[in-house]
């Protein structure tokens, strides 16, 4: 899989009725509440990290999160 195709989600499904294992929340609910918080911390370690393809690894999940909040998280 290419990356372009990962960071845009093309061909990325998502599970919108997955839970959390005790099964009390949606999953989707929680990362849309969390995910700006989890995005700077995020941040952070890539700020702290000094080696490249850990930084690398972290700002494609930056991505994809930032992708998955679009897709799925009420604006």
């Amino acid at each position: 899989m290419k990356l372009e195709k990962i960071l845009s989600l093309e061909n990325v499904s998502l599970d919108l009725d997955a839970t959390t294992p005790d099964e009390k929340h949606k999953a989707k609910d929680l990362f849309c509440n969390k995910w700006d918080e989890a995005r700077i911390a995020l941040g952070l370690m890539e700020m702290i990290v000094k080696n490249p393809i850990a930084k690398f690894i972290i700002h494609i999940i930056m991505n994809v999160g930032d992708g998955i909040q679009d897709r799925v998280c009420p604006k």
